[in-house]
């Protein structure tokens, strides 16, 4: 698990031996749902 500045600075060499990369980062940007939304 990586905090997303180092995931983008490793990015590269981590997607070469990586299984699965899983960029959650739009969790971070998004505003919450409201109750109605979800």
């Amino acid at each position: 698990m990586f905090c997303a500045h180092h995931a983008r600075e490793h990015g590269e060499k981590l997607r070469t031996i990586a299984v699965n990369v899983h960029d959650e980062t739009g969790k971070l940007i998004d505003p919450p749902a409201t109750e109605v939304e979800r």
